[in-house]
């Protein structure tokens, strides 16, 4: 995918449920959901990273926990390395951050030795040096102070400081107490002074330690990200894609999407799970209003597009070729903007998606096509929709509710309710999302669209009169 960005509204919706805290994993995060996977070895090595922490993560808990604990704390401290690097005397604050920052990586260096947490691209630099300097006590404290054995002078000045203050206390003579007082004004500013000294020296000597920082800052984005990737498949209990060869069929098993899901359930209804296979060219999709073909659709790309972002997917099984893009079009494409109709944005868009076709293999998602102009010219938009399709050596999946649409791939439609046996039980949405049956069937002739919209009608008791003049249209 050669720097797609995230087109689902699934894969945002999953991206808000990832376990990243830090701002170097919300980095990392950010930047996977633009890039690109440019061969099949890479996106194999990125599932195999996931696979690796999800093992470890699922046989001890605590190592994810560890982490986050750690992911938690860590700060930004990219403007502190930007003034070390312009050879700027760090302040305090920023000394302490380092400190800190170098002390978290070896923290998840030590969770990730004890734990076996090997992953290849990610390797941590020795910081020792670093907590040397800023840690010369000794004290593994995350708190950074200008410590005396920095210099005799700084320890001399604090020690006179520190008698002053005392014999301060214990004048009870104003005019020497005042004489006291300014002695100490001097030791402070004194004492200020060498603190900047030796805040001059350790900038200096921390200052060939910045690329490493910096490459552990990246580093430890990465492992975060890789880490919520492998907390989030073992939390839904997503399984691995299989890569198969350019030109082999796409084929999905059981594919579920977690965010209609857990719509359903507060509704206390169930996910009716995605089976279909599609090859080269166009897949057709028929089937009545309110028959799930939308949701199939979508629970199809969002699918699709988290195994080309290198994740684990919400299905039994996923097996599909690498693609060069991922296009989705459908639902309300009224472009405000440019005062489009929506037909006019759909038309924009297909313009779009053949230009994409001419320079690559794609997987694409069309809900409804051209279903915003008259029936007499959609339904011929539709079909030379398809037609290009099969011309190409992309992958398409395309609902509609034409009749009449001929296509030589595979065709499928939602059971619906032809199988229902009780549709006198109806008598209410409610019950019609009950009894609808959202499984999508392989079909041999994509010509007949299922002719649902009556018998819906008459299962919600539309009025008897209105249904009588209905019914004298079917019959011409």
């Amino acid at each position: 995918m050669n720097g797609e960005k995230i087109i689902t509204e699934g894969v945002k919706w999953l991206s808000e449920r990832l376990s990243i805290y830090s701002c170097y994993g919300k980095k990392a995060l950010a930047s996977n959901s633009l890039s690109c996977y440019e061969s099949k070895a890479a996106l194999e090595a990125a599932y195999d990273e996931v696979e690796t922490l999800s093992d470890i993560f699922k046989n001890n808990k605590d190592v994810f926990n560890r982490l986050s604990r750690v992911f938690m704390s860590v700060r930004n401290i990219e403007g502190t390395l930007k003034n070390l690097r312009a050879g700027l005397v760090l302040d305090e604050t920023e000394l302490l951050e380092l400190k800190n920052f170098s002390l978290h990586i070896l923290e998840v260096t030590k969770i990730c030795h004890e734990h076996s947490v090997a992953v290849k691209r990610i390797v941590f630099s020795d910081l020792s040096g670093v907590i040397k300097l800023l840690n010369p006590d000794k004290t593994v404290v995350l708190s950074f102070y200008i410590h005396d054995s920095y210099s005799e002078r700084l320890k001399a000045i604090r020690a006179d400081k520190k008698k002053i203050e005392y014999a301060i206390l214990r004048c009870a003579i104003p005019s020497e107490k005042e004489k006291l007082r300014e002695q100490r004004a001097l030791l402070v500013q004194q004492e200020r002074d060498e603190e900047l000294e030796v805040r001059f020296h350790l900038s200096k000597e921390l200052k060939p330690y910045v690329d490493f920082l910096s490459s552990d800052c990246h580093a430890l984005g990465q492992l975060e990200f890789i880490s919520a990737k492998a907390e989030l498949a073992l939390r839904y209990g997503c399984t691995r894609p299989i890569i198969g060869e350019n030109g082999c069929n796409v084929a999905l098993v059981g594919g579920t999407n977690p965010e209609l899901s857990e719509i359903l359930e507060k509704d206390k209804r169930s996910f009716t799970a995605v089976d279909i296979e599609t090859r080269v060219g166009a897949t057709l999709l028929t089937g009545a209003n309110m028959g799930g073909k939308t949701v199939a659709l979508m629970t199809i790309a969002l699918n699709i597009e988290l195994a080309m972002l290198g994740m684990f997917v919400f299905a039994k099984s996923l097996v599909l070729p690498m693609f060069d893009f991922i296009f989705v079009m459908g639902g309300d494409l009224q472009d405000k903007t440019y005062g489009l109709s929506s037909f006019g944005s759909e038309i924009v868009k297909l313009d779009t998606l053949i230009c994409r076709l001419k320079n690559g293999r794609g997987f694409v998602v069309c809900d409804e096509f051209a279903r915003s102009t008259n029936p007499f010219e959609g339904k011929r938009f539709v079909q030379a929709l398809v037609d290009y399709m099969n011309d190409s050596d992309s992958y398409g999946v395309i609902s509609t509710h034409y009749d009449g649409i001929k296509n030589d791939g595979y065709c499928y439609q939602v059971a619906g309710l032809k199988n229902i046996e009780n549709k006198h039980e109806i008598r209410n949405t409610e019950s019609l999302f009950k009894y609808m049956d959202y499984r999508l069937i392989r079909v041999t002739d994509s010509k007949k669209v299922p002719k649902e919209a009556l018998n819906i009608a008459k299962m919600l008791n539309l009025s008897s009169e209105f249904l009588k003049k209905i019914e004298n249209y079917y019959r011409l």
